[in-house]
C-alpha cells in the first residue's frame, strides 16, 4: 500500500511593502511595519519612501475620510543592517545590507 504526501507551501495574507529593484517592483514582508510601504533599492544602496499624509474627511469613505499624502521624499536608510527577501510571483531574492549598503545578493528558489 502507498501513502501520498502532499506538500503545500501557504502564503501568509496580509499586507506587505514594496521593494523597487532594478526598475521592478516586488514585494516583502521583511520590514518594519508592512503598510504598503516603498523602498528601493539604487546603486546597492537601500532607500525608503518617506510619505507624509493628512486626513481628511468624507462621507463617502468607508471610515469616514481617508488619508492623502501631502508629501514625499527618498530617504537612504544608512544604519539599516540586515536582509530583506522581495520576490513576485516568479523569483525570489535575498538581500544583506550593512549600514544601508548592499554586501551580498542571491536568487532564492521560489
Amino acid at each position: 500500500m502507498s501513502t501520498t504526501h502532499l506538500m503545500v507551501e501557504y502564503q501568509t495574507m496580509g499586507m506587505y511593502d514594496v521593494v523597487w529593484y532594478k526598475g521592478k517592483e516586488y514585494q516583502t514582508k521583511d520590514t518594519p511595519m508592512q503598510t504598503l510601504a516603498e523602498y528601493s533599492i539604487q546603486d546597492d544602496e537601500l532607500w525608503y519612501n518617506n510619505v507624509e499624509y493628512e486626513w481628511v474627511e468624507s462621507d463617502r469613505a468607508l471610515f469616514g475620510g481617508y488619508l492623502e499624502p501631502i508629501s514625499s521624499v527618498w530617504e537612504h536608510l544608512s544604519d539599516f543592517d540586515g536582509s530583506i527577501q522581495f520576490y513576485d510571483e516568479e523569483v525570489k531574492y535575498l538581500a544583506l545590507f550593512w549600514e544601508g549598503k548592499m554586501i551580498r545578493f542571491k536568487q532564492l528558489d521560489r
